[in-house]
């Protein structure tokens, strides 16, 4: 970016186009014999899957096909993205559960129709039969008697990382403030919903794939993977977005199933994502439970910092734990911390998976440190900006 472009008021060349309707979304793509995608999805937090009955649904008016889990077991799992030597069975989830449902409004089968209305009066007729297991929220997810989200615990993962002597600094310090935070969960809820329309060409042996996807490079490395195909014979459109935040980064099982049955049908199949679905199912962010401590001088100088905090991850961990690791190497901020210790515990719950949101750990981290400022200034009877400004690593 240029200086000339600094404090200037530039115009935006997309606004003509977008605010008189000529934007290009997802589900402005129309293509000859297009089929839709409705996706059940699970109620229950945590069930096991005893029965799926898609035999009614399947003689629906305008229904071309159903897939239900047994039908892409062999799809297996979605990757771990971001891996980390920590991680305990690292838990993605299965294109569609198997056995286990994990979080409400995980997909457990899909209806293809010749219209959305139809593929959504479809689903209706799907009969599951679910068994309720017992579910896990942060709360509980640690104690020793607590239910398993997975076979392997409820700890995806748990390290400490140190600089310095924080507990010699902390014992003798002039004052050393205390304090447990509680950061709610959120979500980045996009204007536009998610969406991916796919397209097979048998001649050519390849697949054009629409999606509101933030990352299409790993959307089309996944997709020649899971159909077997080269990277060259997968193409992956993306036009106008409306809003991401980091959720339309995850890969999906629908981002696998829509391209799947394009080529299976041979035919053109899209699926939008509807408001509620959204709302439900798209992954989320936030939650943590912080126990900080914060030494200082009387002047006011930061001496020590130590952080022990559980973040939630949800049901599984597609991104890894990515997210903790930003917060964790981001409580310090701008100030000059000489010695610092921060303990992070990543827990799975039977919630949507939390991954990068807008921002992704690093507000949960500015609000714990820049709180303890402001009550050590008002302990320390210190103007809250002269204290902050003590502290600031300078520019030597």
């Amino acid at each position: 970016m240029g200086e000339r472009l600094f404090g200037a008021s530039v115009r935006r060349r997309e606004d003509g186009r977008l605010v008189s309707g000529r934007g290009q979304f997802v589900a402005d793509v129309a293509l000859p014999e297009m089929l839709h995608v409705a996706v059940l999805r699970s109620p229950h937090a945590h069930a096991r899957l005893v029965k799926i009955d898609a035999d009614a649904a399947r003689k629906r008016p305008g229904v071309v096909h159903v897939v239900v889990p047994a039908d892409v077991a062999a799809l297996g799992r979605l990757p771990l993205l971001v891996p980390h030597k920590s991680l305990v069975a690292p838990a993605c989830p299965e294109i569609l559960p198997q056995e286990i449902v994990s979080y409400a409004g995980q997909a457990v089968a899909l209806v293809v129709a010749t219209s959305a209305a139809q593929a959504e009066d479809a689903l209706d007729a799907l009969k599951v039969e679910y068994e309720p297991l017992p579910a896990v929220a942060m709360a509980d997810a640690l104690r020793p008697d607590a239910p398993r989200v997975h076979p392997g615990g409820n700890v995806a993962a748990r390290f400490t990382q140190r600089v310095g002597d924080p507990t010699s600094a902390l014992a003798r310090a002039d004052l050393v403030l205390r304090e447990r935070f509680t950061l709610h969960r959120g979500a980045g809820m996009a204007m536009e919903t998610r969406g991916i329309v796919a397209r097979w060409d048998a001649d050519l042996g390849q697949i054009t794939v629409w999606s509101t996807t933030q990352a299409p490079q790993i959307l089309r490395r996944l997709l020649a993977r899971y159909l077997k195909l080269p990277e060259h014979a997968v193409r992956v459109v993306t036009q106008d977005i409306g809003g991401g935040f980091g959720p339309k980064a995850i890969i999906y099982a629908e981002d696998i199933l829509v391209p799947f049955l394009a080529r299976a049908l041979g035919r053109p199949v899209r699926f939008v994502e509807t408001r509620r679905e959204h709302l439900l199912a798209v992954t989320q962010e936030r939650d943590q439970w912080h126990d900080v401590e914060v030494a200082l001088t009387l002047e006011g100088r930061i001496v020590a910092v130590r952080d022990t905090f559980a973040h939630d991850c949800g049901a599984f961990v597609s991104w890894g734990i990515i997210v903790p690791i930003l917060t964790s190497v981001s409580v310090p901020g701008p100030y000059r911390v000489p010695n610092y210790e921060v303990t992070l515990t990543a827990v799975y719950t039977n919630r949507v998976p939390v991954t990068p949101v807008r921002g992704a750990g690093r507000p949960q981290a500015v609000f714990v440190m820049e709180r303890m400022l402001d009550l050590a200034a008002e302990r320390l009877g210190i103007d809250r900006v002269m204290l902050r400004t003590r502290n600031l690593i300078q520019p030597d």
